[in-house]
């Protein structure tokens, strides 16, 4: 089965266009570099590298070693959906969330949607309370928290 990496490199998205592109053109090859004996697909969108692998554990150990990448998050991938959302975060909040943990959903979106990031947390804290009635919602200091990254077409929880 193959999961999602999201790759993020600090300063990087801050510098100009071709300074930009320059660094990350050489994040991107010393990546390929070091998985070159791990099944992967790299994409990238501004600010983020997102690997595609069917070894996750083995990649992410991999990248967290790469000088550059400022934090590395295994994702679930979907179609930017909030019942496609709400479907994918199901399995992931119960095997996370344990009876009288404290929870936050927290969105970042990229792109025009017909919802907005609060919507999103909204439909989903409120999903995730009614599969499992024992939880608590802290939006200050969450014991877990799940994070939701809505990107055009695509979510990544």
């Amino acid at each position: 089965m193959t999961s999602t990496i999201i790759v993020r490199y600090g300063e990087l998205a801050l510098k100009s266009e071709p300074v930009r592109k320059r660094f990350e053109r050489s994040l991107i090859n010393s990546i390929k570099r070091s998985l070159r004996e791990t099944p992967h697909k790299i994409r990238t969108e501004r600010g983020r590298i997102f690997v595609d692998t069917s070894a996750t554990a083995k990649t992410i150990k991999i990248l967290s070693q790469i000088p550059g990448i400022t934090s590395i998050s295994p994702a679930a991938m979907t179609v930017a959906d909030l019942d496609a959302i709400k479907e994918k975060v199901t399995p992931i909040a119960k095997k996370m969330l344990k009876p009288g943990m404290s929870f936050a959903v927290r969105t970042t979106r990229i792109g025009e949607h017909s919802f907005s990031s609060r919507d999103i947390n909204v439909a989903i804290g409120s999903h995730i309370l009614s599969l499992q009635k024992d939880l608590k919602v802290n939006l200050t200091h969450p014991y877990v928290e799940i994070s939701i990254e809505v990107r055009g077409n695509d979510a990544y929880i």
